[in-house]
């Protein structure tokens, strides 16, 4: 992989284009291997059926000698065995048989009685051949072995055959002998090329009956040792590749004759048999050079077109990295490149657009576990509150009831005991009623019922149910102020924790003020305290779940941070708002803001409501309204609430 990496593009598009086409190559040259293989095979198929061709003819000579000696055997003149009267009939026979050279006859004796020769009869006798032997024993006709002709002792071969008498029984034989450069003749036409061909026709012992090629020096002649005679007797008939006795490498094709027991060999010169098969080995190791020249060049012309290309489109995209889109015309033609070059601009806006996308999602990711920090810090927080919250009147419960049960007491030690109790059990009320609000709020949510109200008929029950206390509290709400549309309850729930926070965190004795006034279409109820103030960076995170402001935790003040979160969920289920302006130790103005209804008159019992509350709680009531910081307090300044 070290040196594959070192080289050049050009180079590796050039090795992939040739590895890619070496398996097209591969396969053209299997092809053309097979092509070769079958085309020796047909060779060898040709050279075999010409044998055959061969072994039929030389059947069909044998045979024709046979039944032509055959119907001879009944002339009459042979039957009566008269010299003069036989070799007549068989000089006047002898060009009807072209194949035979001679003719002949003889006696039962062996004595040879007629003869084509023209010398005298009685000098031969055969009666010692067991050729002649076995045709007068059975009457067949029989063929010899290549023997050398007594007149000039040239090879040939003899036919004999039986004459018959009245009775059909032999009394003689007639015989012809072969004249083997006729076979030669026959085989020289069988191939295209008879001075290269080889038709070679052998008894089983290997001895040559007929050669195509050099029949003189060859006939009569024996090959009985060598290994193409071995071949030959082993099979019936076959071919193949093999050197011949005369050192030449043939192609071999071999059969059997059945009219005698002959082998007749054909044996094609490797060259001149394969010259085809070697022209299309040639034609196609040609046609893959030039596959193969041409997959090169085409390969160089491709890497070149290629890189040119690639070279394009990496400036391409080294623009697209340093931001920049350049047009269409900057890279080469051709339809996929400007394809590719709209695709890359494309995918620049996309990477753009996702980029932007992910920034967002990491921002709000961040912010998310920045929540989930905040929650977690919250939760832990909201343990050791919560059970700071309910071991502190359970403690108390617990030790007054304990002290109530082991000492007798006074009546008037038990009834401060009891209102000690009682101050524990509200207290561990409120908790639970915050714990249960909020949860109801964060879980299912809360239904409310609004109605139309008036915001003075609130605070004055809310001042009335609030436990007696150390604070003053004055309100300034008139009857004038314009009717809401507001569940009762649950803003009264909202006036409740204002209030108690106003007293749990202001000095004792310190006045409380309730102010509201209208703004823009909404009406704004504010709680005002003389209290230890929030820190500017605790407001934002003031209404949140279990938040609590660092004042409130070092001086130990009650409270586990729920009771302002509820009151941000009921006020924006009504469509308004809520807030604080504080400083530390200058106190706090609570507000919130809820949409006015149209305005309607005032009742006209509105201030005797007003001053009854007000006397429960000890509070100094106005009858009307004030203007927007006019009253002295600790924190001054009404909040103006949102414009709408």
């Amino acid at each position: 992989m070290g040196r594959l990496g070192r080289l050049s593009l050009r180079a590796k598009i050039v090795g992939l284009t040739l590895a890619a086409s070496l398996p097209c190559v591969a396969f053209a040259g299997v092809l053309s291997w097979q092509r070769v293989q079958d085309l020796q095979h047909e060779r060898q198929v040709a050279t075999l059926e010409m044998a055959r061709v061969a072994a039929s003819l030389v059947d069909a000579l044998v045979e024709s000698s046979q039944s032509s000696l055959m119907a001879l055997g009944t002339n009459r003149a042979l039957v009566r065995q008269n010299s003069d009267e036989a070799s007549e009939l068989l000089r006047r026979l002898l060009p009807s048989f072209p194949q035979h050279e001679s003719l002949f006859a003889g006696r039962a004796d062996g004595t040879v009685f007629a003869d084509t020769w023209g010398i005298p009869p009685e000098g031969i006798n055969i009666a010692g051949s067991p050729l002649f032997q076995y045709v007068i024993s059975t009457g067949q006709c029989v063929v010899s072995e290549v023997f050398p002709n007594r007149i000039d002792g040239r090879p040939t071969i003899m036919f004999l055959a039986p004459i018959r008498g009245d009775d059909g029984q032999p009394v003689g034989v007639v015989g012809a002998h072969l004249n083997l450069a006729t076979m030669h003749r026959i085989f020289s036409r069988l191939s295209a090329a008879p001075d290269t061909t080889l038709v070679s026709v052998n008894d089983v012992s290997g001895t040559i009956i007929s050669r195509s090629i050099n029949p003189d020096k060859t006939v009569g002649k024996s090959i009985g040792g060598s290994p193409l005679m071995q071949t030959v007797n082993d099979q019936m008939e076959g071919g193949g590749e093999i050197v011949f006795p005369d050192g030449v490498q043939r192609v071999l094709g071999f059969a059997r004759t059945t009219a005698a027991p002959w082998r007749v060999i054909v044996g094609i010169p490797l060259d001149l048999a394969y010259a085809q098969v070697r022209d299309s080995a040639l034609i196609y190791a040609v046609l893959m050079t030039l596959i193969a020249a041409l997959t090169v060049l085409l390969a160089f012309v491709l890497a070149k077109r290629l890189t040119r290309m690639l070279d394009a489109l990496v400036g391409r995209t080294r623009a697209i990295a340093a931001g920049k889109i350049s047009s269409p015309g900057s890279m080469p033609d051709g339809h996929e490149f400007q394809t590719l070059t709209t695709t890359f601009d494309e995918m620049e806006r996309a990477l753009a657009a996702s980029r932007a996308a992910l920034e967002q999602k990491l921002s709000e990711l961040e912010l998310a576990n920045r929540e989930l920090k905040a929650l977690d810090r919250a939760k832990s927080t909201f343990v050791a509150t919560i059970s700071h919250e309910l071991r502190t009147p359970l403690t108390y419960l617990l030790g007054f009831s304990q002290l109530l049960r082991d000492r007798p007491t006074s009546p008037k030690e038990v009834e401060e005991i009891g209102q000690h109790m009682v101050d524990a059990a509200r207290r561990l009320n409120r908790v639970v009623d915050d714990i249960i609000h909020f949860s109801e709020l964060e879980a299912i949510g809360v239904r409310i019922e609004p109605t139309q109200v008036r915001l003075l008929d609130i605070v004055v029950e809310t001042v009335a149910q609030l436990p007696v206390t150390t604070h003053p509290i004055q309100i300034d709400v008139t009857d004038a102020l314009p009717p809401v549309q507001a569940d009762p309850v649950r803003i009264g729930q909202v006036m409740t924790n204002l209030l108690s926070n106003a007293t749990k965190f202001s000095p004792n004795g310190s006045e409380i003020v309730v102010d509201a006034q209208a703004n823009n279409g909404r009406v704004v109820l504010s709680v005002s305290d003389c209290g230890i103030g929030v820190r500017a960076e605790e407001i934002e995170s003031l209404f949140e779940p279990f938040q609590r402001g660092e004042q409130a935790r070092v001086q130990q003040i009650g409270g586990f941070g729920l009771g302002l979160a509820i009151c941000k969920r009921i006020v924006e289920l009504h469509g308004g708002e809520i807030g604080v302006q504080s400083r530390p130790g200058g106190g706090s103005i609570f507000w919130f803001s809820l949409p006015a209804m149209a305005t309607v008159a005032a009742k006209t019992n509105g201030a005797a409501k007003t001053n009854d509350a007000a006397k429960t709680n000890g509070a100094k009531t106005n009858g009307s309204p004030k203007a927007n910081g006019s009253r002295k307090r600790r924190a001054t300044g009404l909040p103006a609430g949102p414009r709408g």
